[in-house]
């Protein structure tokens, strides 16, 4: 996933890292995994099927035991409502998860919330919400749901309540660097070039993201105005 960086991660946080660079996609290329899905369904949705005929295609390994869940899997099936597999959310995970350069990632990203050829303040904080749902939420309750022991459960679970009364600060701070300067939407090209700023390129891995929820929610000033 390539996001190794200078946090002093707590005993709840290995755990998470752990889950999340075992996943059986993590060595997908994301271009590849968008690719995938998307000539599988034109729709926003996918059904059973077409999830099988992509994890085929892509060679991702789903299969578990009683004493070996599927860990790709619990993450998957936390975007599964009903029957349907939400097409948004699985091009996200690839993008989080997956392989591929800064430039491929932000592409991606962009084309999977952009509905015209601009990004609208609108669309870009549904990006920046699902974004901080799957650092935050997803991927602690699926670690969580792997772990066997109840000492770790318990901490993961504290854990999780902890980072997610960092929400609000976290998502006005990413609001502060994606929408101040675009009140109307951002092109691809200014995107791709806001994504490669030092501060806003954390945005693509979960794990800076669980660290930049611990430096706003205590109370430390962090720098937003890199960008040119």
């Amino acid at each position: 996933m390539g996001c190794t960086y200078g946090f002093r991660y707590k005993q709840e946080e290995h755990l998470i890292l752990d889950f999340e660079q075992s996943l059986s996609f993590a060595s997908v290329q994301s271009k590849d995994f968008a690719k995938s899905i998307n000539n599988h369904s034109k729709k926003l949705k996918l059904t059973e099927k077409q999830f099988i005929a992509v994890i085929k295609e892509l060679k991702i390994d789903i299969t578990e035991s009683i004493s070996r869940p599927s860990k790709a899997k619990q993450l998957f099936e936390r975007f599964l409502v009903g029957e349907l597999y939400d097409k948004r959310s699985l091009i996200l995970l690839g993008i989080l998860y997956g392989k591929g350069s800064l430039e491929e990632k932000a592409k991606i990203l962009f084309l999977n919330y952009s509905l015209k050829i601009i990004l609208d303040t609108k669309e870009i904080k549904n990006m920046i919400h699902d974004v901080i749902e799957v650092a935050l939420v997803h991927a602690l309750k699926s670690a969580k749901t792997c772990v066997s022991d109840n000492y770790s459960n318990e901490k993961l679970k504290k854990y999780y309540y902890k980072l997610n009364k960092y929400k609000p600060e976290l998502k006005k701070y990413y609001k502060k660097l994606l929408i101040k300067d675009f009140s109307v939407g951002i092109k691809l090209d200014e995107f791709i070039l806001i994504i490669q700023d030092k501060f806003v390129s954390k945005i693509l891995c979960p794990s800076k993201i669980r660290s930049m929820a611990f430096r706003l929610g205590g109370g430390k000033t962090v720098f937003t105005e890199s960008r040119v």
